[in-house]
């Protein structure tokens, strides 16, 4: 649908969830995240027809950051329209680039030493959304201005928390802001708005920082990869909460280690965790996997936990 004059939002499945890309039209032609390997052939070139378009008339595809549903579509589109200018953050390339990096060091990290590991049908899933390695053509490093007409220019930001090279982009004529998952609230919601995943960031610090950038230039509209439109009060409420949701989480870690006095791995603090939140459904449990490593990497760095080992699997107690 088109939500602004020459902006359009493009919903796919993503199983129980709903996933947004955005196309930006005018001059030139601006494909935020690709989805997974079959959205460019699929729903991506179904909708551009609907709008009297083709997909060779995509100029530039920028990824938003390193999720098999956000750069997945890559190899696809690629081959349907060689011209396209694939883009994505420099921090984020190495796995952009590389399914198999991406299996390893975002999916499967935490199995080898933690034990938490995926179903082989996951796994076989997410290997498929991926599709075929694919070189980027252009790298950003945020603070970049690209000119859609003489009425709209989206200027590049880097959003690390959720990935380090996650970019958003912000539109001044509406002064909106498209942030794939740069921000993730309590939940990842299903499509019908019910929780489907906590919220997965891996760097608290840097999240924080890129939600208060985004809260200090007070959009008037919020578009993300999975939630519906915010605007206004809504959307100062989605960053705040947010912001809350880290701290909350933080303390209920450290909690969690003082009712213990022991050693907790990181499948111990997850539980109990989840358990005190109650919050996400049982099966993304293990998802919290991301947050909670995060908060602890954070925390150890600040001296609040010591990390031990305990029966030869890497564990924490407070400092």
């Amino acid at each position: 649908m088109e939500i602004s004059d020459g902006v359009h939002r493009i919903e796919v499945r993503l199983g129980r969830r709903k996933l947004y890309l955005y196309l930006y039209t005018g001059d030139v032609n601006v494909l935020l995240d690709t989805g997974i390997a079959n959205t460019p052939a699929a729903e991506l070139a179904r909708y551009m027809s609907e709008i009297g378009m083709q997909l060779n008339e995509i100029t530039l595809a920028l990824n938003t950051h390193c999720d098999a549903d956000h750069f997945g579509g890559n190899s696809e589109l690629k081959k349907l329209s060689p011209r396209t200018v694939l883009t994505a953050h420099q921090f984020d390339r190495s796995q952009i680039e590389s399914p198999e990096n991406t299996m390893n060091l975002r999916y499967l990290q935490f199995e080898r030493e933690h034990g938490i590991a995926l179903p082989d049908n996951v796994k076989a899933e997410l290997r498929s959304m991926m599709g075929e390695p694919t070189p980027l053509d252009l790298l950003v490093n945020g603070g970049e201005e690209i000119r859609i007409d003489d009425k709209r220019r989206l200027k590049v930001l880097h959003t690390p928390g959720h990935s380090k090279g996650h970019i958003s982009l912000y539109d001044r004529r509406d002064r909106a802001i498209y942030i794939g998952d740069a921000v993730l609230w309590k939940y990842i919601p299903a499509s019908d708005g019910r929780p489907a995943l906590p919220p997965s960031y891996l760097y608290p610090d840097e999240y924080v920082s890129s939600i208060r950038m985004l809260m200090e230039m007070r959009p008037n509209r919020i578009y993300t990869a999975h939630f519906d439109e915010m605007l206004g009060d809504e959307a100062d409420r989605f960053l705040q909460e947010s912001l809350q949701f880290v701290s909350e989480l933080e303390n209920v870690i450290v909690e969690v280690h003082k009712e213990a006095g022991e050693p907790l791995t990181l499948k111990r603090i997850i539980e109990e965790v989840y358990a005190r939140y109650r919050l996400w459904p049982e099966e993304a449990k293990w998802d919290l996997a991301y947050p909670v490593s995060g908060h602890v990497d954070l925390m150890v760095s600040k001296g609040l936990l010591k990390a031990v080992m305990r029966d030869g699997v890497p564990a924490w107690v407070l400092n």
